[in-house]
């Protein structure tokens, strides 16, 4: 695979805190139109590999790519985010949270609200879109919250742990059960996009929903 085909490289990455090696020299390329799992046990380094990946923290050592730059920030308004630590604002109704996180990637108003509509009606909350998110329950938060990260069609999506809960969520989206985490890409005319995702789940099951995946110790 050549460079130009990836979406994401990571070379020879490493952290520490102090004198702790939360991550170990990891290397891996994310072709376009691929999914990507990293599973391991909680402590494993798999959130941290992503915060690096988000420029979110810095790599003690090595270096990654990200859609063709060395840094997330600068295409920032191409990647789509739901981080580990989620929570949605109590009183927003279903569609204007979707299009308020589509609006701080740069998508104007009334094209956020169609996108938001649109994406409810999709996965099966149309009824639900005037609703106060804290009238959800905890599986349509949990959609709510994987569709404000996908609302501004993202090339690449990163999800840290998606559908922690046994629900409708997990069934309909990965089918893992809790932990789940992806870095996934998927493909979309005119031409390849991608996600990202990662955690513990059996490699059975991750196996038949990512098309590489990473183990952490």
């Amino acid at each position: 695979m050549n460079a130009s085909d990836s979406v994401l490289e990571l070379r020879n990455v490493t952290k520490f805190f102090g004198d702790f090696r939360a991550v170990d020299d990891v290397s891996f390329r994310l072709p376009r139109g691929s999914i990507y799992g990293f599973l391991g046990p909680n402590g494993a380094g798999k959130t941290t590999t992503l915060r690096m990946i988000l420029e979110i923290i810095k790599p003690t050592s090595g270096s990654i790519t990200i859609l063709g730059r060395s840094s997330a920030l600068a295409v920032r308004q191409r990647i789509g985010y739901l981080p580990e630590e989620k929570g949605l604002y109590k009183k927003m109704k279903a569609w204007s949270i979707i299009a308020y996180f589509a609006t701080l990637k740069g998508m104007n108003r009334s094209a956020a609200r169609r996108r938001a509509l649109e994406l409810l009606e999709r996965h099966g909350l149309k009824d639900f879109a005037e609703k106060p998110t804290e009238a959800l329950s905890k599986g349509m938060g949990q959609k709510v919250q994987v569709l404000a990260a996908i609302a501004h069609d993202p090339e690449l999506v990163i999800l840290d742990e998606p559908c922690n809960t046994p629900s409708d969520c997990a069934t309909r989206y990965c089918s893992w059960r809790k932990g789940a985490k992806f870095l996934t890409a998927r493909l979309r005319p005119p031409g390849a996009r991608s996600r990202a995702a990662s955690k513990s789940r059996p490699r059975t099951t991750s196996r038949r929903c990512a098309s590489w995946v990473t183990w952490y110790r």
